[in-house]
């Protein structure tokens, strides 16, 4: 299968506790053989020249930071609430990135800075969203 997972950290990236589980399971399941990519990204999270790495044979990808700052303008409803803002904006750039996962049998994004809202109100492949 070609899984993509939307997640706010993954090495080389990473800091918290959603780290803790998906450092072991996605190497895993690459060496069982399926196809993993990670895209990283949230509200807080953005890079400016993204380029892609391979780390445990899992394609990891950084969310591009123009696309997030073109989505953060589509949503100016939500300027009173601006973190919630940047996370909506950020879903909705990572969905764009990755081509709606038009290459994808499964997308997994977290709960944590409402990564999965694209996914489960988008079109896409089945989607999972996993609580942290």
């Amino acid at each position: 299968m070609k899984l993509l997972f939307v997640l706010p950290e993954y090495p080389p990236y990473h800091g918290g506790g959603i780290i803790t589980f998906y450092r072991e399971l996605l190497p895993l399941l690459a060496r069982m053989g399926h196809k993993v990519h990670v895209i990283v990204g949230s509200g807080v999270v953005a890079e400016h020249e993204p380029r892609p790495t391979m780390i445990d044979g899992v394609s990891v990808e950084m969310l591009d930071a123009k696309r997030f700052e073109q989505q953060f303008r589509n949503f100016e409803t939500f300027a009173s609430t601006p973190m919630l803002r940047r996370h909506l904006a950020a879903a909705w750039a990572i969905h764009e990135q990755v081509g709606q996962g038009e290459y994808f049998d499964l997308v997994e994004a977290t709960d944590w800075g409402r990564l999965f809202v694209a996914w489960v109100v988008e079109a896409g492949p089945p989607a999972v969203v996993q609580l942290h």
